[in-house]
């Protein structure tokens, strides 16, 4: 009898018992709490979300698709659920890299959990549907390469888990079960494997009956253990056949762009193309014509995925199973010794006229020769020039709409300009909006999705420190904000200079991006002509490339021109090329711009000052951050809270005393006394005209009375005339005091038995 080294509860070697008493240990070990955190703890980096079996898929996803046309992905493909709480595909999983701060989101979405091969792991997957066979395979897989953790989700099929020094290359072994055709897999990097969560068929729990140890506890195998081992499998399993990836250096001389074909070509081609025994017998026969797919389609790999699978489930045996053919598709990678020609010359030859020699271009007429070498290029590059009819695209515009990054105001993956004069608070709010979408507030009453933020302080400094301390101290954060700084300038002008290194600094962080701020154009353009189309469209051209590389948006801060009402300073291909386009003028956020939102967006803001403490001299360090402010006419603007109201009387002492007894004043010959006063007040540590008019016009456009110099006084602002250049003006007024005088209560109309008289004191000023 077989022998192996069972392992103690470390995972380590600890003994030699009989195979039987080996599997005999098995147990089912029940779910951890967190399974995301616990397997992460184990070493395994490579995790991955999976969608629910019963997810609710999101409607423009693939896999709702593909669920309208009978296919069920649920259960099985990495995937996330949507703030809407619908799920979709997880783009990119293959090469991106995981993060522990992803894992707590995934766990909350209740998502199952998949493990990628991190290019170490040998997965061993035994999908037999015969028990006798699958415990006798699990035997020779014991015996050659040892002990190993071991999966089970539909039984008797099963998994076990490996490592090794090198990456392993996929491997099959097809033999013929009791219920056709079954195979054993070395499954290959990209492939993922369901290690946690329910399984789609059963509706039962995926079980580690030997549990899944520490990743650096796994037993290490050899690539001559694996070929042992399917060796043996092959030798012993009726009408077993072995297949693999093949040798790349076969098909290294192929000219891969040759291979290449019209999507929609290929796929009528490959659609008559029958999947019969008689035309394709051996599995290795259906491998090549996938990998012809994928060669054709390598620039649009989901529509060749979805042309194989289409021929995947016309197979004439009846035992078509999705998962087989995303196995074997995730396994095809250039180079490739077959493609468009090869799917051609079969389709002419087996679909009995449906795809004809005719149709190997794309409008040969029947009965012209074969293509000149110069019309298939033609052909080739026409490609890229797909036309939509009217219809089809009006029906589609809902399905194309952009991810919202603050809902209403910025698309994710889009590009914004936010400009403004010199202290008119252009940082401060910019700053106040990376700070929302980091931490996933809403802002100005905007949802936000959250998302890492990078702030590239070019202008940066110990003022930046003191900003980003100033929000730390407003809202109280007391667990980590996901957004990182960069207080360094940064070339963007030259090509050669500063963009590939930033570019790698930021796909160094391993996480997406989508948030990112280049404060200001003028720093990042390091001494280039704004004014210049050349200088200028350089520079977009690189902020364009930044964008793409991240996939973030990019905002971008930059300064209004000479004359405020043309805009931003510079050359106008900055505005052609942004989406978004925000002014920052007289203590307003205005947007002036939007590619394909609406245009309405106009709220006034102020800098509340932030005291953060004291300085070696023992001066108060100070600085601010924004308040965005209902407008008037908001429908939604609600009553003011206590704090609002005491801060309103604040400023309202501070106006007073900036008047020093005056009745009426003009706010812009105020502005130095005013920023002492609300200094003084507590209220702003430095504000310039624009701030000060904005902070005025919330708190005194309603009129307050406050205690000033002994005196009640109702302080107002309102503006000397129409138009938006009309001065504003700053009234106090004094409130007379109240008398209460008693009276006869049989005194006819009155209810209250008293009444209030005004002292009517007239006076010349306020303080008189």
């Amino acid at each position: 009898m077989s022998t192996l080294a069972q392992s103690d509860p470390s995972g380590k070697p600890s003994s030699s018992v009989p195979f039987g008493d080996y599997l005999a240990s098995e147990t089912n070990i029940s779910s951890p709490a967190d399974p995301f955190q616990h397997f992460w703890q184990l070493g395994y980096r490579t995790l991955l979300p999976i969608i629910p079996p019963t997810a609710e898929l999101h409607e423009r996803s693939a896999f709702a698709r593909n669920l309208a046309r009978g296919r069920d992905d649920r259960g099985k493909v990495p995937g996330i659920r949507g703030r809407d709480g619908k799920w979709f595909g997880l783009k990119d999983w293959q090469t991106r890299s995981t993060t522990e701060e992803e894992l707590a989101d995934w766990s909350q979405m209740g998502a199952g959990v998949g493990l990628a091969d991190d290019g170490g792991l040998v997965l061993v997957d035994i999908d037999a549907r015969d028990e006798a066979t699958a415990d006798a395979i699990e035997q020779d897989a014991l015996a050659i390469l040892g002990p190993a953790p071991l999966r089970v989700g539909d039984r008797p099929k099963r998994a076990l888990v490996y490592q090794s020094e090198t990456t392993a290359t996929f491997q099959v072994v097809t033999f013929e079960g009791s219920k056709g055709e079954d195979r054993v897999e070395i499954l290959a990097k990209p492939k993922q494997m369901v290690i946690h969560g329910i399984h789609r068929k059963t509706g039962r729990p995926y079980e580690w009956t030997r549990p899944l140890t520490a990743r650096s506890e796994l037993t290490k195998v050899t690539p001559e253990q694996v070929t042992q081992f399917l060796e043996e499998v092959r030798s012993k399993l009726p009408r077993a056949r072995r297949h693999d990836a093949g040798a790349v250096s076969d098909r290294s001389n192929v000219d891969q762009r040759g291979l290449k074909g019209d999507i929609e070509r290929v796929r009528k081609a490959v659609a008559s193309l029958p999947n019969t025994r008689d035309l394709f017998p051996h599995y290795s026969d259906m491998i090549r014509v996938g990998e012809a797919i994928h060669g054709a389609t390598v620039d649009d790999p989901a529509a060749g995925a979805e042309i194989f699978d289409a021929w995947c489930s016309r197979w004439e045996g009846g035992d078509y199973d999705p998962d087989l053919t995303d196995a074997r598709w995730s396994t095809f990678k250039s180079p490739h010794s077959v493609g468009a020609d090869y799917l051609a010359n079969l389709a002419v030859k087996h679909s009995g006229g449906v795809f004809t020699d005719a149709e190997r271009w794309f409008d040969v007429e029947a009965g012209k020769t074969a293509a000149t070498e110069n019309e298939k290029a033609a052909s080739a590059a026409a490609a890229r020039f797909a036309f939509e009819d009217f219809d089809d695209l009006a029906a589609d515009a809902t399905g194309q709409t952009a991810s919202p990054l603050v809902k209403g105001l910025l698309d994710q993956g889009a590009m914004s300009v936010l400009y403004g004069e010199s202290n008119s608070g252009k940082t401060f709010v910019m700053l106040d909006l990376a700070f929302h979408v980091a931490t996933g507030r809403p802002w100005s009453g905007l949802k936000t999705t959250p998302m890492l933020v990078v702030y590239v302080a070019a202008e940066g400094g110990r003022g930046f420190a003191k900003r980003v301390a100033a929000l730390k101290s407003r809202y109280g954060c007391v667990s980590a904000v996901d957004l990182k700084v960069l207080r360094s300038q940064v070339d963007l002008l030259r090509a050669e200079a500063d963009l590939k290194p930033l570019i790698a600094a930021l796909r160094g962080l391993g996480r997406p991006i989508g948030f990112l701020v280049i404060d200001t154009l003028s720093r990042a353009m390091a001494g280039g002509d704004e004014n210049s189309s050349v200088d200028m469209g350089a520079t977009v051209k690189h902020l364009d490339a930044l964008r793409a590389a991240t996939g973030a948006h990019l905002a971008v801060v930059h300064h209004s021109g000479k004359n405020p009402a043309k805009g931003a300073r510079g050359h106008s291909l900055l505005r052609a090329a942004t989406d978004t386009e925000i002014e920052i003028a007289d203590g307003e956020i205005i947007v002036t711009k939007q590619r394909d939102l609406e245009r309405s967006f106009r709220k006034s803001f102020v800098l509340d000052g932030v005291t953060l403490g004291v300085d070696d001299d023992g001066d108060p360090v100070t600085s601010a951050t924004v308040r965005v402010l209902d407008r008037p006419d908001d429908d939604q603007a609600q009553a003011p809270t206590a704090e609002e109201i005491e801060r309103r009387e604040r400023v309202a002492r501070a106006a007073c005393r900036a008047m020093k007894g005056q009745t009426t004043a003009k706010l812009a010959g105020l502005v130095s006394a005013l920023t002492v006063e609300l200094k003084r007040e507590r209220v702003v540590s430095g504000a310039s005209l624009p701030t000060v008019r904005a902070l005025l016009v919330a708190a005194l456009g309603d009129g307050v009375e406050v205690e000033c110099n002994g005196q009640v006084v109702r302080m107002e602002i309102r503006q000397d005339g129409s138009g938006p250049k009309a001065p504003w003006l700053i009234v106090a007024s004094r409130v007379p005091r109240e008398t209460k005088i008693s009276i006869d209560e049989s005194s006819s109309d009155n209810l209250s038995g008293e009444f209030s008289a005004d002292e009517r004191l007239k006076s010349s000023g306020v303080f008189a």
